[in-house]
């Protein structure tokens, strides 16, 4: 088991540029993260995103962008809402988003909150979020360590 937990950077891809702008915040505060988007997608890169997704130490943040041109992402993040209550961070950049995709996607994002994911705002939130979660699992890490070592 990792001390650390990874958070898995879905959502869309293409020409949407946010994994480009939270790499750098996310490296800042030395967080550990996955970026699935490769030049080619082939067996491998499934079966490495298969692993990372289903990781007990893995996070998932899917973030929605005007770019979104498939649905499967949102797929991704209704399943994982189901499997992983709580580990899951969602985010809509709605800057240039149509009023009716707008209003399907936030009735998701109301869906996904009811199945226990969180809500960010924007990518700064993300980080704030995902740090506190990180710090959340390294001090229970360190309390079960402790008590094994009384056990001892």
């Amino acid at each position: 088991m990792s001390p650390y937990l990874t958070l898995f950077l879905g959502g869309t891809t293409g020409k949407s540029k946010w994994r480009d702008e939270i790499i750098p915040l996310l490296d800042r505060e030395q967080l550990l993260y996955f970026n699935p988007v490769v030049d080619d997608w082939n067996d491998a890169a499934r079966k490495k995103e298969y692993q990372i997704k289903n990781s007990p130490n893995t996070v998932e943040l899917y973030v929605v962008t005007k770019e979104m041109e498939g649905v499967f992402s949102i797929a991704e993040a209704v399943d994982a809402s189901n499997k992983k209550p709580n580990q899951i961070i969602f985010m809509i950049q709605r800057e240039g988003i149509k009023k009716p995709q707008l209003k399907s996607l936030e009735a998701t994002e109301e869906l996904l909150k009811n199945n226990g994911a969180i809500i960010a705002k924007n990518l700064k939130d993300i980080v704030r979020i995902f740090k506190s979660m990180e710090l959340g699992y390294r001090a229970k890490r360190v309390s079960v360590l402790a008590r094994r070592e009384k056990l001892s």
